[in-house]
């Protein structure tokens, strides 16, 4: 019995075996046979259960605002200002409960 190939498939491969079974071509086995794609792993797929979720705590600032502070921040510490890292971590945390307040 051979070894388990594992990630040999690619995203452009299976998008290109989706796209196969659904337009008709293939059937679910040889689809997995000829692209070399685990069947869990097709199946999955296939029903969109193959999403990722984030996990942690939800972002409270946008990107936009995340890039701002960390300008400001930058600019402070080119000005000798942040002289211990609690104080920066007291300021972020107070910004972003300030605009999840307002929200």
């Amino acid at each position: 019995m051979s070894k388990r190939k594992y990630n040999s498939w690619n995203n452009d491969i299976m998008e290109a075996a989706i796209k196969k079974f659904k337009d008709g071509e293939l059937r679910f086995n040889e689809v997995c046979r000829v692209y070399y794609v685990p069947k869990p792993t097709f199946r999955r797929h296939l029903k969109g259960l193959n999403k990722h979720q984030r996990i942690g705590r939800p972002k409270d600032l946008t990107a936009e605002m995340e890039t701002e502070l960390v300008r400001h921040v930058l600019l402070l510490e080119s000005r000798f200002f942040w002289s211990y890292h609690n104080r920066l971590e007291t300021f972020s945390l107070s910004v972003s409960r300030k605009i999840w307040i307002e929200t």
